[in-house]
């Protein structure tokens, strides 16, 4: 259990703060738990609903993607 609790706080340093893409909310728990922030919604959420996604949501999660490939 000692790995699995320092794997978490290692985990909470790096991520503590910064801004995730996912592409269904059934990693969200985790992610507020190691402090990341969900940078998409719309998207995510029409996924998860059995939906397509609208074309603008499509394309704010597309710009996004490319300004986090971009900072790399």
């Amino acid at each position: 259990m000692q790995k699995v609790d320092h794997l978490r706080t290692q985990l909470k340093q790096e991520m503590a703060g910064k801004g995730v893409l996912a592409t269904e909310p059934v990693f969200d728990p985790q992610l507020e738990a190691v402090g990341a922030k969900r940078l998409d919604t719309a998207f995510a959420q029409a996924i998860d609903e059995g939906n397509d996604p609208t074309p603008a949501a499509m394309s704010e999660w597309q710009g996004k993607l490319k300004i986090m490939k971009q900072l790399r």
